[in-house]
């Protein structure tokens, strides 16, 4: 006698398998995506606690690769070599000084008034520090602070911060990023699988 036993339906199974493994690489790369947000925040966020720089600035300066089924379902966090230009610090002075009363700007008032010294405050522990010769301008990029390199009126030089791979190399704790993204993607991915996948 013989008998024959199989799975009824296998083939289906298998399918619908095929379309869950589909749907839980989606939901993963999703969960990592999200994942390396987090992480840029708390750069970010870590970066404030010591520097004056504005949140944008250094926001701007961490770019991430986002993780898709086609590689290896991993993201990429990475800080751009580039400078933060001094403006996006806190700073004070440059400006011209009227005077006492109604601002109105008047031959007079233009030669009795004066500009106050720049002062900008990189870190916060630091306070105001003065920029002896520097003064405020434009340029393509916006508002610049900016020094002459000689005694002439020309050519000035663009003063910057520190970069941001230094502000996150000296503020930026990488076991406390790396316990807090593990973390952070477990439950991400948990919530994800739960009620994502169909």
């Amino acid at each position: 006698m013989d008998m024959k036993i199989k799975i009824i339906g296998l083939d289906k199974t298998l399918k619908d398998l095929e379309d869950k493994r589909s749907q839980i690489i989606k939901l993963a790369a999703a969960s990592i995506n999200r994942t390396a947000q987090h992480v840029r925040a708390q750069i970010v966020k870590m970066g404030r606690e010591e520097y004056t720089m504005k949140a944008s600035s250094l926001r701007d300066a961490i770019s991430i690769e986002k993780a898709s089924g086609k590689n290896f379902l991993q993201a990429v966090v990475s800080v751009k070599r580039q400078v933060i230009p001094l403006t996006e610090f806190r700073t004070k002075g440059g400006n011209r000084r009227i005077g006492v009363g109604e601002p109105v700007i008047t031959k007079a008032k233009r030669r009795r008034s004066r500009i106050t010294p720049v002062a900008v405050m990189v870190k916060k522990k630091t306070g105001y520090l003065p920029l002896p010769g520097a003064f405020r301008g434009k340029s393509r990029r916006g508002p610049t602070i900016y020094i002459r390199k000689t005694k002439e009126r020309y050519p000035l030089k663009p003063l910057s911060g520190p970069s941001p791979g230094g502000i996150v190399g000296q503020t930026v704790n990488l076991e406390r990023i790396r316990s807090s993204a593990q973390a952070y993607l477990q439950r991400e991915l948990e919530g994800a699988l739960k009620y994502g996948l169909k």
